[in-house]
């Protein structure tokens, strides 16, 4: 192979790396950040850090610092109901590596609650929790393994995962949606270059961790995971891989309780030699793990979880049976067609958060036409989404925010002009809404837009003009697929009308428009 074309699929890979170091740098979320950084203050210096110096630390933030206060005061982390009132006293009462794993707990945890237009990266973080908490309860149980360093390796092996859903969140979606079409590690490969393992052991690669926790990241061999005999560095490996792919099957969208035991029964047997967990054994894990999970929850605040796979695993530790759809997915009819019962309440959790966002000065433009379209994308179940503005005194416009594949083969590129007689003109000067339901119908083809045509074909598509006083300055385009339609109600049609309401506002209370290219 010649070093142009090793250069040539090298670049796919190195362009996602240094994207999500220059965000990282940028400390553009604090969650992702903040975990490595715990991770690498509180794993380098363990032999040297005092009790005070660790303190220092923690106390950097003082939201921090209150959860961990309210921890050491429960019964989870304090059996002995000592009374915690200094920070130095809570390291004291829980432990050094325990205080790091429940820092990192409460990150991971933080951000797996959040508010609408994220919850791809939230859900990550839930099933990192997951795996880690699932590797420390395994460790427990396997002679000559430190439980808290297992925590740590569990968490980092979606380190990379965190960072796609993160950093490149589009990108981390169309990969899933390939992941329906093709092996997963190939389609992360063929959307951003390598794997999520892949990526996470780059980035962690510089951290300067310890040697141990970085060859927990690695894929288990075949040959390990089938061996009887393995030395304490290789074991925390199989447990760090095996917690990852048990948190994996149970995060699964389309999960019953016949897969999970048919998946569950794969596993075991693949990892026994290894491991040597039978069925109760494992149940035990999942029980032990929802009870740490409560604990933590307690210490953040809250009474109940929205994370997919916590409250999987609360229902499989208490043998209740598991529920088939995710929270806020479409429904499904007896036809096994999708239905749109679920997704009001995606386009209102969208247009809260809009709500939230233009009222809370300095407002992030592209922030807010970002959530627009991911509410507009799920509450639709849109295959993209895309926003086209208008350009600086120009009356052009490009697509410049959006989700989906569409948006990545459109984006920055000056695209509809309104003296064209197509069906964005229309859109644009009508300031109608217009629903086409078959792009290819010969009477509808010849205004579907040359530069468009190809990315379109008999799938529904809708075009929401957003307008001002000066008229139509963007266009939200909202694509689906083939065998999908779109079902347009009163009560939505309410929602997509006060979304572009929220959405005016950004000009009528002076925000530049450009702020969101």
């Amino acid at each position: 192979m010649s070093d142009t074309t090793q250069q040539i699929i090298r670049s796919p890979a190195e362009k996602t790396v240094t994207t999500i170091r220059e965000a990282l740098s940028r400390g553009d979320t604090a969650c992702v950040t903040q975990v490595l950084e715990v991770i690498q203050q509180m794993s380098n210096k363990v032999d040297e850090l005092s009790v005070h110096d660790l303190a220092d630390i923690i106390g950097r933030d003082l939201t921090t610092v209150a959860k961990i206060m309210k921890a050491a005061n429960c019964l989870g982390y304090n059996p002995g109901a000592a009374e915690v009132t200094t920070l130095p006293q809570a390291i004291g009462v829980i432990g050094f590596e325990t205080i790091r794993n429940l820092v990192v707990s409460l990150l991971l945890i933080e951000s797996a609650e959040k508010r609408f237009g994220e919850e791809k990266s939230h859900e990550v973080a839930a099933v990192a929790l997951s795996t880690a908490m699932t590797a420390q309860a395994i460790a427990q149980r396997t002679p000559g393994l430190n439980p808290e360093q297992a925590f740590v390796c569990g968490a980092l092996r979606h380190y990379g995962k965190l960072l796609l859903s993160t950093f490149l969140p589009d990108e981390y979606l169309d990969a899933m949606e390939l992941a329906h079409q093709m092996p997963v590690d190939a389609a992360f490969r063929k959307s951003v270059g390598l794997t999520p393992l892949e990526l996470g052991q780059r980035i962690l690669a510089e951290s300067s961790l310890p040697k141990v926790i970085q060859h927990a990241l690695e894929p288990a061999r075949p040959d390990l995971i089938r061996s009887k005999k393995l030395t304490d560095t290789e074991k925390l490996l199989v447990v760090a891989d095996f917690s990852e792919k048990f948190c994996e099957l149970i995060d699964q969208s389309d999960l019953t309780n016949v897969t999970y035991e048919a998946g569950v029964a794969q596993l075991l047997k693949s990892y026994a030699p290894s491991l040597g967990l039978d069925d109760d054994e494992l149940k035990e894990v999942v029980a032990k793990v929802s009870h740490s999970m409560t604990t933590v929850g307690q210490a953040q605040g809250f009474k109940s979880f929205a994370s997919v796979i916590v409250n999987r695993m609360e229902r499989i530790a208490a043998g209740r049976p598991i529920e088939k759809r995710p929270l806020n997915s479409p429904a499904t009819g007896t036809d096994g067609a999708s239905v749109n019962s679920a997704a009001p309440d995606l386009l209102a959790m969208g247009i809260a958060e809009i709500e939230r966002l233009v009222s809370t000065p300095p407002v992030d433009t592209r922030k807010v036409y970002t959530v627009a379209t991911r509410a507009v994308r799920a509450g639709l179940h849109a295959r993209s989404c895309l926003v086209f503005l208008r350009e600086h005194d120009t009356p052009l416009f490009s697509p410049v925010v959006g989700v989906g594949p569409l948006f990545h083969e459109l984006r920055n590129q000056s695209l509809i002009d309104p003296v064209h007689k197509d069906v964005f003109s229309v859109c644009i000067a009508r300031g109608e809404d217009v629903l086409i339901k078959n792009p290819d119908e010969p009477s509808i083809a010849p205004f579907i837009p040359a530069w468009f045509r190809g990315s379109v074909s008999k799938g529904p598509l809708l075009l929401l003009p957003v307008k001002d006083t000066d008229g139509t300055f963007a266009v939200i385009c909202a694509v689906v697929g083939m065998a999908d339609r779109i079902e347009l109600s009163g009560p939505r049609l309410q929602q997509l009308k006060k979304l572009r309401a929220c959405l005016a506002i950004l000009r009528d209370a002076g925000f530049d428009r450009r702020a969101a290219a």
